[in-house]
């Protein structure tokens, strides 16, 4: 089985290895990432290692790919919109409460990737990596909005190039506590994996590049609450919803990034609209999801807009 090599950077002298892989691949659980260790396959120096092994910088691990440790996904029937559909390219509107993707070993809850295979047929399994394939972007299990979906490897590529080249604009929709005192604003602030929990993303100087522009489209004064619009110009997991807390005013149900009140539903945030020149076709698309019937139960938040 061919295997990875990676190098302990200098900012990562003397941090264990289970820690290491885990920042090297925070989209895989550490559940999953074990594995490697039980079965003895993390090496150094050739030599199989513990999971609590002391790395120091310039030391070079050898491992398999994550991908060995997934479980052949099944098609499984999930009912979702289609908000844009051709030959190479598919944009959905992601329902609440679905995963994109298996997040560990033993993951079996239905993810959207189970439903992608389900709508493509095995094509699918040609497209991307073998745990999530066809999937391009991610937003997470308690956002709704658009998601993107390669048809073919070649549209995948693109669309993968298209997004680490911030060609793509994402705009969101969120209702937040409080109200900003300004119209509008912009949040630069590097965004990285806390030390303390790798499954929550913290504003740190040794963090991504992050920037988040938002603007103020409501308030509700009696509710405590407003409706931000947010443009990501980076695409770091949970930006919108560090970048908001940092701000201020955090998602409502978004207790992880700081909100504390009566609501007690999911996180109200949106993925309302993405814009992107179509990578094969002269075109220009600008693919919008419905606002969902949770979030405009905030009557006084969208009686006098328009979106």
């Amino acid at each position: 089985m061919p295997l990875i090599s990676l190098t302990v950077a200098p900012e990562n002298n003397n941090l264990r290895a289970d820690k290491l892989l885990a920042l090297a691949y925070p989209e895989v659980s550490r559940t999953r990432l074990q594995k490697f260790f039980e079965n003895e396959q993390v090496l150094v120096d050739g030599e199989p290692i513990a999971k609590s092994q002391i790395l120091e910088a310039g030391k070079i691990l050898e491992f398999p790919h994550p991908d060995t440790l997934f479980k052949p996904l099944e098609p499984r029937k999930i009912n979702f919109d289609v908000l844009y559909e051709d030959k190479t390219l598919l944009a959905i509107n992601k329902p609440v409460g679905i995963a994109v993707h298996p997040v560990s070993m033993d993951d079996e809850q239905t993810t959207i990737a189970h439903g992608i295979l389900h709508y493509l047929g095995e094509k699918a399994r040609k497209i991307g990596p073998a745990d999530r394939p066809c999937i391009v972007h991610r937003l997470d299990k308690e956002t709704s909005g658009v998601l993107l979906i390669a048809k073919t490897q070649k549209s995948f590529e693109a669309l993968k190039e298209m997004f680490a080249a911030r060609k793509i604009k994402k705009e969101y929709l969120a209702i937040v506590r409080g109200c900003p005192d300004l119209l509008a604003g912009t949040i630069d602030a590097p965004i990285g994996r806390s030390p303390r929990n790798p499954m929550k993303m913290i504003i740190t100087d040794s963090g991504k590049p992050s920037r988040t522009d938002w603007q103020r489209v409501s308030v509700d004064p009696v509710g405590k609450v407003s409706l931000l619009r947010c443009f990501l110009h980076s695409g770091r997991t949970h930006q919108a919803r560090v970048h908001l807390s940092h701000l201020g005013h955090p998602v409502l149900g978004d207790g992880s990034y700081g909100y504390r009140g009566t609501y007690d539903g999911r996180i109200l945030l949106h993925a309302h609209r993405v814009t992107l020149e179509h990578p094969f076709l002269n075109k220009k698309l600008v693919i919008e999801a419905p606002i969902p019937k949770d979030m405009k139960a905030w009557k006084e938040l969208f009686a006098k807009i328009k979106l």
